[in-house]
């Protein structure tokens, strides 16, 4: 058990809440992270060189609303009944080659938008003609740039998330995305919330956090067991996101503050949470799934969504918080 993060900054919103994911682009300019009313923010070193306050970060991009949805109604808002309106955006990946953000929205589905910023192009929203429920996380080949995402669930939408655990609910799903041919492969089915998803350092396979099942699967793209999928790592607590760092180990957020759901009543009507005994918020494990690393610090945020390490700098998100935790040792 490692506590690393004994002094921490905040680099906090005006109004809005949310770090779900965050990214760097390719001149490591950022984080860039999606908030609760829709928007893709960017931080700007540049114009704010303290890493205090709201000062830093400027609009970057939305997702392509639907017509009728004003963004001043949106702008600003925490309101959860918003979501399907404004957006939700979740993972985010850009693909260097391109410099282009690939964002898993929770509701208008696979987004892409160019390093200018502005209004996301939608890539996909559906598969085998089943549309996406809560699209999640995000990874891109660098090599291919083959995109590789999940959708959490066919049936319940983000802000429904809780009834996923409580029903053991398996409609979700893991997939490809090709920006030339522009096809959805569907890769792994009947998938448990489905959530963050990371390459490896040289791409021969990939993991999935299953946060249902406490667990994180591999699937593997090249070599002899192409194709097929076994478990990566068996966690006591349900991962978010996952993220590689640049000596090819992997960051998995372990989201405490989630606890563990019970059924109320006949028919499950009403749903309970008990709080988690441990603190642990993340840990980091090598490519064979040895663990190297174990975060210990949940006073900086209770309920995690996202561990990133970059440019010895370990960055904190949540889906929750009004702010994002950075750590330099």
């Amino acid at each position: 058990m490692v506590d690393r993060l004994p002094s921490y900054r905040k680099l906090v919103f005006s109004s809005v809440i949310g770090p779900e994911s965050l990214a760097f682009d390719d001149d490591n300019g950022g984080p860039y992270t999606g908030v609760s009313d829709g928007r893709i923010l960017k931080y700007n070193h540049t114009n704010s060189r303290s890493h205090h306050g709201s000062d830093g970060w400027i609009n970057f991009a939305v997702p392509p609303r639907h017509k009728g949805v004003r963004g001043e109604e949106c702008e600003g808002t925490s309101n959860v009944t918003m979501e399907d309106k404004c957006g939700r955006p979740l993972g985010l990946q850009f693909h260097r080659a391109t410099r282009d953000l690939y964002i898993a929205d929770a509701y208008y589905g696979l987004l892409r938008v160019s390093q200018k910023g502005g209004v996301a192009t939608k890539l996909a929203a559906s598969a085998e003609g089943v549309g996406f429920g809560f699209t999640n996380g995000v990874d891109v080949d660098q090599r291919t740039g083959m995109v590789y995402f999940t959708d959490s669930s066919a049936k319940f939408h983000r802000m429904d998330w809780i009834w996923i655990f409580a029903t053991n609910d398996d409609t979700g799903r893991f997939m490809s995305y090709d920006p030339q041919t522009k096809e959805v492969k569907v890769l792994i089915r009947n998938l448990e919330f489905p959530n963050g998803v990371s390459l490896n350092r040289d791409g021969r396979f990939v993991l999935i956090c299953e946060s249902v099942k406490k667990r994180i699967l591999r699937y593997w793209l090249r070599g002899p067991q192409v194709g097929t999928v076994d478990v990566f790592a068996n966690l006591t607590q349900s991962p978010d996101n996952i993220k590689m760092n640049l000596h090819g180990e992997f960051w998995v957020a372990l989201n405490s503050g989630r606890g563990t759901i019970h059924k109320v009543g006949t028919e499950g009507e009403e749903l309970t949470m008990e709080s988690q005994e441990t603190d642990v918020i993340g840990t980091k494990f090598d490519e064979s799934g040895e663990v190297l690393e174990v975060l210990d610090h949940s006073d900086i945020m209770n309920t995690v969504s996202e561990v990133m390490e970059n440019n010895e700098t370990l960055w904190l998100g949540s889906a929750v918080a009004s702010f994002v935790a950075m750590y330099v040792p």
